[in-house]
């Protein structure tokens, strides 16, 4: 791997490194072959507290540090880049539990939920070159505050509030009846920042829109599912990405398999955009569907995939934005205690909407791949029998509707499915301004993988950044594409997509967004990419182009310059 010889680690307990060898603005000359740009690790940050110390990344390009959410310990470390003493601001004063992290023009936030996350999280605003001096702000905002970013100005800070439910009553005590559970509205708060300071918060909710569940589930979104729910309530932001011009912000609703379109000027709730579902029968689609068929099996299954992005970016692409998603997935389990703990003391289920297929009645119209013979062929395990699937909309059933605010419309009698939704992708999408699909990477990010590493260790092991073979994963949602980022490296529009379960990043040349190309997977020991940041040539302190990725399993963050092979 190019870079490797130079690859350096910093670790926050111990920091006797007061420079990188071999460091040096790059070759800025636009390469002949776009395929020799790579991705080359120079840097590995440790944070000294395992799983969970390092899960959002943001660069201030005025101090030059690295800031990472160490969720473990409930701060935030700072890394000098390229080289330094590592510092912390500790946020156990604001909340029980950071979130995420941003800094622009030198002013840094960090986001914190609140114990229980039902509760208003808040947004803490410090300067990141000096974190001793404690926080300069500190702004209430919607529960459970998931993502920070600020628009491209510096002007706006803007806060995905997920909301999400907790199977507990007013009082705190645990409820198994998900009709009786606190559920918070899902919000966006929006922070005007002043002279380099907050100056007033505008929280966004999607309460105009209850009442019209119907409306937007003939869209696509997935709402409806939380017995008892409004749509405020249930729709769950995930992630900002806010366009250039700072006049449009797009927000992941990740458990709704949506996108919502903001102003963030008035605060407007602009559209709601259901991301439809990936038809995996259809050749360039497929996928890996059993972990107990002992083989790399991707192929065409009649299923469909929703998208469920956790990060999105966006960019300009000949005068016309483009988003593109990581198209992760997420199902919804609840348990009946505020901390969702499943291994808690008296932990009962209170909601969960994922059943494998072996577990569901399929309608005789169900149809059947080339090979399989029956409904029951195609429900073994190692065929389609593990794979888990949504037991709500979009799947569909024959024989009429379930009940409003069923809590299982799996067993209702005289019901049979006969379209099956599960959960994420297995790739990433590229989408125009209103939500309209540009691009899928369809299935090769599991081809890739498979291409690199063999048909054996994809079900046995080991994967270098992995704690797992992938075919352990391909009941789930595979490789699980969750950390995104847009940026543009000798005249190209690149995107890179970090892989939870089967790890590394893969990188995509979308200059033609209609047609991007994968160029390459680059692997580390680091486990889990979680959240990523491009940093400009111009605004890096190596001169070249920088693309830093944090990783949760390990909790470890990694600085990779791009740069010619």
């Amino acid at each position: 791997m190019p870079g490797t010889g130079r690859l350096l680690t910093i670790t926050l307990a111990s920091f006797a490194l007061t420079a990188i060898a071999g460091i040096a603005p790059a070759d800025a000359k636009k390469p002949k072959n776009i395929k020799d740009i790579t991705l080359s690790p120079i840097v590995t940050f440790d944070s000294g507290s395992g799983e969970g110390g390092a899960e959002i990344v943001a660069f201030d390009s005025v101090n030059d540090l690295v800031l990472v959410t160490n969720g473990e310990e409930n701060r935030i470390d700072i890394f000098p880049l390229p080289a330094g003493a590592p510092s912390s601001f500790d946020l156990t004063p604001f909340g029980a539990g950071v979130q995420s992290v941003a800094v622009r023009n030198g002013l840094a936030v960090a986001v914190v939920a609140a114990d229980p996350v039902v509760l208003p999280g808040s947004a803490v605003f410090f300067d990141p070159a000096n974190p001793g001096a404690g926080a300069s702000a500190v702004v209430q905002v919607g529960a459970l505050p998931d993502m920070v970013t600020f628009n491209y100005q510096g002007t706006q800070a803007l806060v995905a509030n997920e909301g999400e439910p907790r199977c507990i009553d007013s009082g705190g005590a645990g409820v198994t009846d998900p009709t009786l559970a606190t559920n918070p509205n899902g919000s966006i708060s929006i922070i005007d920042i002043m002279g380099g300071a907050p100056a007033g918060v505008t929280t966004v909710d999607f309460t105009s829109f209850n009442g019209s569940g119907a409306n937007l589930r003939a869209k696509g979104v997935r709402v409806g599912t939380w017995p008892g729910a409004t749509v405020a309530q249930d729709l769950e932001p995930e992630y900002i990405t806010v366009a250039k011009d700072g006049k449009t912000a797009y927000v992941s609703l990740q458990e709704n398999n949506a996108i919502a379109i903001i102003n963030p000027k008035t605060g407007a709730v602009i559209d709601i955009v259901g991301l439809g579902l990936k038809n995996h029968s259809l050749p360039g689609n497929a996928l890996d569907a059993s972990d107990r068929d002992d083989a790399a099996n991707i192929r065409d299954w009649p299923v469909h995939g929703m998208s469920m992005p956790d990060a999105i970016a966006s960019w300009k692409s000949n005068g016309r934005t483009m988003v593109a998603s990581a198209n992760e997935g997420d199902g919804r389990e609840y348990f009946n205690n505020a901390e969702n703990d499943e291994d808690a003391p008296g932990a009962e289920i209170c909601f969960i909407d994922e059943s494998r297929i072996k577990d569901l009645t399929l309608d005789p119209s169900f149809p059947l791949p080339p090979g399989i013979a029956s409904l029951d062929e195609l429900q073994e395990d190692e065929n389609l029998g593990r794979l888990k699937m949504s037991k709500f909309f979009p799947s569909e059933f024959a024989g009429g509707v379930p009940p409003i605010d069923d809590t299982d419309p799996s067993d209702v009698a005289g019901l049979t499915y006969s379209r099956l939704a599960n959960y994420g992708a297995r790739s990433v999408t590229i989408w125009d301004s209103a939500g309209n699909l540009v691009w899928d990477s369809g299935d090769q990010i599991a081809n890739k993988v498979l291409a690199t590493i063999g048909e054996d260790a994809w079900v046995n092991g080991p994967v270098l950044g992995t704690t797992g073979a992938p075919d352990g994963r391909s009941d789930d949602k595979g490789a699980e594409p969750e950390a995104v980022a847009a940026g543009k490296v000798f005249g190209r529009n690149m995107i890179f997509v970090g892989l939870e379960r089967t790890g590394g990043i893969m990188t995509f040349d979308a200059t033609d967004p209609t047609s991007p190309t994968l160029l390459e997977w680059v692997q580390t020991a680091d486990i889990s990419p979680e959240g990523m940041q491009f940093v400009r040539e111009d605004d890096s302190p190596t001169g070249t182009a920088l693309l830093i990725v944090s990783y949760e399993v390990s909790g470890t963050t990694t600085v990779f310059e791009v740069e010619k092979q």
